[in-house]
């Protein structure tokens, strides 16, 4: 693996301290599919769930924040909601020989696809992904923002891109 990007110092390090407020559970969910390809992003699905429960808000470690997460925010940028999960840009792969050893592979993709659960709040305006490693497989120190993706009037920042209902 390559020696790692240090951090930026001219961004502040993102979420320090914040909690989010408790979501009662179930709630109207959103799904958000996104996919990078080709140096870009495009939302491919864009669906709302009636009622469903997720993990409530995640919190994140002190000190230097590495992995993959996403935050919701309101339009003052008040914490709502934070998500974890496995980092889709991994630049590689752990296989398992036959012998018990294991060895790592490196990946190259020509898309990822991302997936995240939201709670889909009145008062929601931005989801945020953040990630050390980027989508070109550049791995950092510390966590940047990948994608910001605008949430208004119960509709993403893709114009084409159509919600649909589930639950209902």
């Amino acid at each position: 693996m390559p020696n790692p990007k240090p951090p930026n110092p001219s961004r502040p390090p993102v979420g320090r301290g914040e909690r989010p407020p408790r979501i009662q559970f179930p709630t109207r969910v959103r799904r958000l599919r996104l996919r990078y390809s080709n140096n870009e992003w495009e939302t491919v699905a864009n669906i709302i769930l009636d009622r469903k429960t997720l993990r409530h808000s995640a919190e994140l470690p002190s000190g230097t924040r590495s992995g993959f997460w996403y935050e919701l925010r309101d339009r003052s940028g008040k914490l709502l909601y934070r998500g974890k999960s496995a980092n889709p840009f991994e630049p590689s792969l752990e296989l398992f020989e036959p012998d018990g050893s294991i060895r790592r592979v490196p990946l190259k993709r020509k898309e990822v696809y991302v997936e995240l659960l939201i709670p889909d709040l009145p008062e929601s305006e931005r989801l945020s992904i953040f990630s050390n490693i980027t989508p070109e497989g550049e791995v950092c120190r510390e966590a940047e923002v990948i994608r910001t993706v605008t949430l208004r009037d119960d509709n993403c920042d893709d114009d084409d891109q159509q919600e649909e209902h589930y639950g209902r």
